[in-house]
């Protein structure tokens, strides 16, 4: 990332683009967000220079963004205090239940979950290395990845669900990084 910039990229979803600013937020913490060209632009300011990553966790309604609730998920067990998600209860009914399986994926990471009807309440606790399922959601896999990037020996089982909206996710994600992705 030259002089800290993470790159625009258009005609990609946003969820997924914030996937990637997110990854290089976790990778980089000086990076800095270009405009990402829609209306969320505050709410990416949240997620990425405030207080979802560098800090406290946050209570935020996420029902018009609610394909990125894993994402912040995933970002809120790296935060000081618990974070509340809250507005999502047509995520149980997506690829897969959204809430309740992602629950159980950061249960597994050794989380502190609070599942709710609507959302999710996270309780950062010391995390483990373990085995997360995708149940073939490109999103999970996705977001579940960025887990992998703090903490060791995290393997994302069907890492290959992405290419349903993103077949080159893990290519971009290991140019991010520097290195190739590994599959076992």
């Amino acid at each position: 990332m030259a002089d800290g910039l993470v790159p625009h990229r258009t005609g990609r979803p946003l969820s997924d683009r914030l996937d990637l600013r997110l990854i290089a937020e976790m990778v980089e913490p000086r990076a800095r967000v270009l405009d990402i060209g829609c209306g969320d632009g505050a709410l990416l300011e949240i997620l990425v220079h405030g207080k979802g990553v560098d800090g406290r966790g946050i209570e935020i309604d996420m029902n018009a963004i609610s394909d990125t609730v894993q994402t912040l998920s995933v970002v809120a067990l790296f935060a000081e205090g618990s974070t509340r998600i809250r507005g999502v209860s047509h995520n149980r009914h997506k690829e897969t239940d959204r809430i309740g399986d992602l629950a159980t994926e950061l249960r597994r990471l050794g989380a502190d979950i609070d599942e709710q009807d609507d959302g999710l309440i996270i309780h950062p606790r010391p995390l483990r290395g373990c085995e997360l399922t995708t149940y073939r959601d490109h999103r999970m896999a996705m977001s579940l990845t960025l887990a992998g990037l703090r903490v060791p020996e995290v393997r994302i089982l069907d890492p290959a669900c992405t290419g349903k909206t993103y077949p080159k996710f893990f290519e971009e994600l290991g140019n991010l990084l520097g290195q190739p992705p590994q599959f076992a």
